[in-house]
């Protein structure tokens, strides 16, 4: 009776073996997807599980939440962000890219190009950009770096420090696990701010889906950011993994003329819940405050020839404070340089800071607001020498005719 109720249960459960796995499958599937995140009304619970992370507002400049966001780690596919910087830089959208066969032999995630298959650099860029394709990014560099991937790698080195990424190298252009290939979540941010200020990057970044007809391969290009899907204002930027790396995410977000971007690097788990709760912290708990616009007069100074000077600033000033933030402020200035006559509009002269709640923010670069003209006395001064300078001439040749003439007379005198 036994052997008969456990044979039962067995055929029972091999009957139901369909659903287990069905119900296995969603199981997965639902702890790989973020739940759909709450509306902007409420603060999120914040706990961030990832080793690395940062929320950056690139209007202000200024980091908003980190948790070792210097720290020096591997950072997978987003490195494609640089490359795409460089190639943007250097080679236009419609330029053509011939496929070389090291492009082709490339590791990772690949969109299979053929050996002599050519493409355009905006094709490529969608190809490296949505899907990660490492072969596209290795024809992209390749044909930006003159046939040299090295020297292309020199140039991506070189970008990231003139935009103030000065804790990254990158070694490759594809983001594949390599000695020394590194960066910060706070390099990132920068990264990705100043991409995002490049048109034709932010569309491609922004795009979801794209056709792809390829030689051997074709398919529909899907973005790997799931987060333009899960959340309103989300307009890039990249995704990453390798085994060194982890799961990595680069997230741009545009919303109420706010512009925020959040990195997290090495996730173990819950990277799209902990980025939505990144942005939603973001929007929730800040604001932006523009504390002076361009052209607004800020100060006066005194130049060297005693004319009043209106001082300004050249770029606008904005500020992220909490939301239940905060005191008016005046500004602070200090003045370096006396400006002369000869000092044009939009010379800088010192510098001005803003402190509010105790807070202080600047130096911003404080300037002219207008060139500045010479006094009526002066130009007086200068009338009279150019008049002086150009009537001398004419008094020598005056005193040497009555010279001439008194000696005649002289002369005359003598002979009678």
């Amino acid at each position: 009776m036994f052997q008969k109720s456990l044979s039962s249960i067995l055929l029972y459960i091999f009957a139901l073996r369909p659903v287990l796995v069905m119900l296995s499958l969603i199981i997965s599937f639902l702890n790989f997807v973020v739940p759909a995140p709450p509306a902007y009304g409420a603060s999120p619970n914040l706990f961030i599980s990832a080793p690395s992370a940062v929320l950056f507002d690139c209007k202000s400049k200024q980091v908003l939440f980190a948790k070792n966001a210097d720290a020096v780690l591997p950072f997978a596919s987003t490195t494609k962000i640089m490359t795409a910087i460089v190639v943007l830089e250097h080679a236009g959208l419609q330029d053509i890219v011939t496929t070389s066969r090291s492009a082709v032999a490339v590791e990772g995630t690949r969109i299979y190009l053929a050996s002599g298959e050519q493409k355009t650099v905006e094709q490529l860029l969608y190809a490296a950009l949505l899907n990660s394709a490492n072969d596209a990014a290795f024809a992209l560099a390749e044909h930006v770096g003159g046939g040299s991937v090295d020297t292309f790698v020199q140039m991506m080195n070189n970008t990231a420090k003139q935009i103030g990424a000065n804790n990254t190298f990158f070694c490759n252009p594809t983001g594949l696990d390599q000695p020394g290939h590194c960066s910060t979540a706070s390099d990132l941010a920068t990264i990705a701010c100043y991409a995002m200020k490049i048109p034709a990057f932010k569309t491609i970044v922004g795009t979801k889906t794209l056709p792809w007809s390829g030689t051997e391969h074709s398919a529909t290009l899907s973005n790997l950011n799931r987060m333009l899907w899960l959340k309103s204002g989300v307009t890039g930027v990249k995704t990453g993994f390798t085994t060194q790396a982890r799961n990595c995410l680069v997230t741009s977000l545009a919303l109420d003329d706010r512009e925020l971007i959040t990195v997290i690097l090495g996730s173990e788990s819950n990277l799209w819940l902990e980025t939505s709760n990144l942005l939603d912290y973001g929007m929730l708990e800040y604001k932006n405050e523009v504390l002076a616009k361009p052209g607004e007069i800020l100060a006066t100074t005194t130049a060297r020839n005693g004319r009043s000077v209106p001082l300004t600033i050249d770029e606008p000033i904005i500020i992220s404070v909490p939301k239940n933030c905060c005191e008016s402020s005046s500004p602070e200035v200090q003045i370096s340089y006396l400006p002369s006559p000869s000092t044009a509009a939009g010379t800088q002269v010192g510098w001005v800071h803003f402190t509010i709640s105790n807070n202080t923010y600047g130096p911003y670069r404080l300037v002219t607001a207008s060139s500045i003209p010479a006094n009526p006395m002066d130009l007086s001064i200068i009338i009279g020498l150019s008049l002086a300078l150009a009537s001398s001439p004419i008094v020598t040749i005056a005193g040497a005719r009555k010279a001439r003439r008194r000696r005649r007379r002289r002369r005359r005198k003598a002979v009678n």
